[in-house]
């Protein structure tokens, strides 16, 4: 077995960049895609969510040192190291230490992502950037996926590589809290997994005369050179991440009042704690007054949800709920004593909570500790599954005089199961917050135990951890709507995981229209790692004052009004359409304080005006269809997605002309493929030459353009110049494109 210590090894391969990754692998909680980029994304999601701040801190200062290496140090080592063989040389040229060094710097940057979102943008970008050079170095068939997909199947055989090697390892890791020892012991069980894959790409590493002790003095010359003093701490925080993504309690999560549970834990999924030890970590409730310890042993006072942590002993017997040694969370129920009269569809329990039957299942809320409790019966729901039209709804209404902090949603596996068996999607709506689940939006393979129960949750941030977050928005940011956060987890007995989503989702929420302006309204999710709101979108409907966008994961949300302008379009036909489309995020100005209203754009910039405003994320991996277009232009990935997706189409010598500035013609030509894009395909078969006879220019539109330009006249995205001219030549300011983008999103 070859011994591969620690994850600088794949860096210094590059080409394993995702072996790094397997160093750190993730709970396969996704359906398998076609994509390794997605299968990985998917696995390490629960990963990054398991990092504290100050993890993330030494991550990002990992990736920082990264960042700030020259080059031409890295070259060195390769070279004084021996790495460059002739093989090596007669495959990349003379330049092969400059090549390789490139690849190893953004491979490392890679390695220290702390969230999915970076994460999967820069393995996009290292794709579309090293795909030739990867197939050139280890042959036209291995392909920088073939490396990727080695990574998951090497991940695969982790379980077993895992209970072969940790030993007694894990005992005196929690005992210490030290993650010294886990980690080398990390870098045989990773060897001892990759040991048992078969692959091309495995085999065309042997080709290039490389060898572990190799890249291993490789790995130690970077470190021992104090280029990356950080590197061996964020390999820690990454590892500690792992861990607590696959540390699950022993024990029961779903509590009556009244009983007490003595917890235990299943340290990744292989080694069970024992009882003696686990009476020496700390444990902790987020909530005592709905349940609290006693060393290990939980004591449930009334009916609610908690988040329960447990900690490594020397964060003492008693710590504070967010100290950063945790070492597991787990969520906990806490049920009413069942009795106290009633009869019909409810009653009231004898702690005073309300238990009510529904055509969908049972509701129980508890006035005094605002939570809220639907339980879904699955005969119940299979018969609304197989009346219903369209999606099914479990909508539930709270009494007025509740104010809700905790909702679960319990869902049987089979609900889903009926609902993607019948191509019906799920809409779950309780306290102003609405999900629209996809059939299918599951993992099947996370339905296919009976026994699972899918959980959708929220809780609502009380004011003083609300105002952590909002606390450090600019001035032209106000919230209008509770923090909250969200999650959908898959339960099975006393082990509950995180689940991703297979399909997009959409959240739908409720805003205050109290002093905010409805139409800068936006829903954002907290992005922990940087410590800032990223916009997500959202539709708003001022009649039932709620907003709504579509996402692919769960995390912390809000509300929030972005009123942004500029000095230069203080009076300007556009101002409001300008100041919109800037609160939605696709306006932005040529510096802090100008938007330019009356600049020319460019072909390259309508087109990520466009993707912005269609919400259609960059793939840098697509094909490149047109020569004068090249991966370092910060255009590119706009480009090639837009190509991809048929929203833009070039010069018939093959060329796109990112810098022309483009012409009204050509943006009616890409504003009506946004429109097929987005299913709002107009038609005006027959009707072309009588739509454009208004203007007395219309002979001057381009054969090929003026389908477009009927179909963008009659939808209302565009209109002439003046009443009765066209302009198919002209080029449209910036003024007129914000107003163009608007009216097509209000379209769509």
């Amino acid at each position: 077995m070859v011994r591969i210590k620690g994850l600088w090894s794949y860096l210094a391969v590059v080409l394993c960049l995702s072996l790094v990754l397997a160093g750190i692998p993730a709970v396969p909680n996704a359906a398998a895609s076609s994509d390794p980029v997605a299968d990985l994304v998917n696995r390490l999601q629960p990963v990054y969510n398991c990092l504290d701040a100050g993890d993330k801190q030494v991550i990002q200062a990992a990736k920082n040192e990264i960042a700030g290496l020259d080059k031409s140090v890295i070259e060195g080592i390769l070279t004084s190291k021996g790495l460059i063989t002739p093989e090596v040389t007669s495959r990349l040229g003379n330049n092969a230490a400059t090549t390789l060094a490139g690849m190893i710097k953004d491979a490392a940057r890679i390695y220290y992502s702390q969230d999915a979102n970076t994460l999967e943008s820069e393995l996009q970008d290292f794709r579309s950037k090293y795909s030739s050079t990867f197939s050139q170095l280890l042959g036209s068939g291995v392909t920088v996926d073939d490396a990727w997909q080695f990574v998951l199947d090497t991940e695969a055989n982790l379980p077993a590589a895992i209970q072969r090697n940790l030993g007694d390892i894990l005992a005196d890791f929690i005992k210490n809290s030290s993650y010294d020892a886990v980690l080398n012991s990390f870098s045989d069980i990773v060897s001892d997994a990759a040991s048992e894959v078969t692959s091309d790409f495995k085999d065309a590493l042997k080709d290039l005369d490389w060898d572990i002790g190799l890249l291993m003095q490789v790995k130690d010359a970077l470190r021992d050179n104090h280029n990356v003093p950080d590197g061996k701490a964020a390999e820690q925080a990454l590892l500690k991440g792992y861990i607590r993504s696959q540390t699950r309690p022993l024990g029961s999560t779903t509590l009556t009042v009244g009983d007490t549970q003595e917890y235990g834990l299943k340290v990744l999924n292989q080694y069970e704690v024992s009882s003696t030890i686990a009476s020496l970590l700390g444990w902790q409730s987020s909530d005592p007054s709905i349940a609290s310890f006693n060393g290990n042993k939980l004591t449930a006072h009334k009916a609610g949800n908690i988040r329960v942590r447990a900690y490594h002993p020397s964060a003492g017997t008693n710590p504070d709920f967010n100290n950063s040694l945790w070492l597991a969370e787990f969520q906990v129920t806490v049920n009413a004593t069942s009795g106290g009269g009633g009869g019909g569809g409810g009653g009231t329990t004898q702690t005073g909570q309300t238990t009510t039957t529904t055509d969908f299942g049972q509701v129980t809320v508890d006035k005094s500790t605002g939570s809220v409790t639907i339980t879904i019966d699955a005969a119940k729901a299979a018969d609304l599954i197989a009346q219903a039209s369209g999606p099914v709804v479990f909508k539930v209404d709270i009494p007025a005089d509740v104010t809700v902090k905790t909702a679960t949603v319990e869902l049987p596996a089979a609900v889903f199961t009926k609902a993607t068996e019948a191509g019906k999607a799920l809409s779950l709506e309780v306290a102003g917050v609405k999900a629209l689940l996809p059939a299918g939006v599951i993992p099947p393979e996370i339905l296919a135990s009976p026994e699972t129960k899918i959980n959708f949750a929220f809780q609502v941030l009380d004011e003083a951890g609300a105002q952590t977050l909002i606390g450090s928005l600019p001035a032209s940011m106000s919230r209008a709507a509770d923090v909250i956060e969200i999650g959908l987890y898959a339960v099975k007995g006393d082990d509950q995981q995180t689940v991703t989503p297979a399909k997009p989702v959409t959240l739908t929420l409720t805003y205050r229209p109290e002093g905010v302006d409805a139409d800068k309204l936006g829903i954002y999710r907290y992005n922990v790692a940087a410590g800032t709101w990223e916009y997500k979108g959202g539709r708003v409907d001022k009649a039932t004052n709620t907003i709504s966008t579509v996402l692919n994961s769960f995390s912390k949300y809000t509300v929030l009004a972005y009123d942004k302008t500029f000095s230069d379009i203080q009076g300007h036909w556009a101002q409001r359409d300008i100041e919109i489309m800037a609160a939605r995020h696709v306006a932005a100005g040529i510096s802090a304080s100008e938007f330019n209203p009356e600049g020319q754009v460019t072909r390259a910039e309508f087109t990520a005006f466009l993707l912005r405003a269609l919400g259609i994320s960059e793939d840098r991996s697509a094909a490149n269809l047109f020569a004068d277009v090249q991966p370092g232009d910060w255009y590119y990935g706009a480009v090639v997605t837009a190509a991809r997706t048929g929203l833009v189409a070039g010069y018939e010598d093959g060329s796109f002309r990112p810098d022309r500035a483009i012409s009204r013609q050509e943006m009616a030509a890409m504003l009506t493929r946004a429109l097929a894009y987005a299913g709002k395909k107009v038609d005006v078969t027959g009707r072309v030459d009588d739509i454009l006879s208004r203007f007395s220019d219309s002979g001057s539109i381009a054969a090929w353009a003026r389908e477009s330009a009927a179909v963008a006249v009659e939808s209302g995205l565009i209109a002439g110049r003046t009443a009765t001219t066209f302009v198919p030549l002209g080029n449209a300011t910036r003024a007129e494109t914000v107003v163009m983008l608007k009216r097509l999103q209000d379209r769509l």
